[in-house]
């Protein structure tokens, strides 16, 4: 159970501050609000590259 609740966690993690996000009534002008939502979308674009990239490189005999 450790392995698969940390991984959702992580999941968790990465899907929070969208919502967040939407949550987040701002009664000034919307370009800050447009300038965190490009943040969000990079940080997660570089987290799932960066996962991805790990996955792809884990010696294929550790595994097991």
């Amino acid at each position: 159970m450790g392995g698969a609740a940390f991984a959702m966690s992580m999941v968790w993690a990465q899907i929070m501050p969208f919502v967040a996000l939407l949550m987040y009534r701002d009664k000034t002008e919307n370009a800050d609000k447009h300038g965190v939502t490009i943040f969000l979308t990079c940080s997660f674009s570089m987290w799932l590259l960066l996962n991805v990239i790990l996955f792809c490189t884990i010696d294929v005999k550790y595994i097991s």
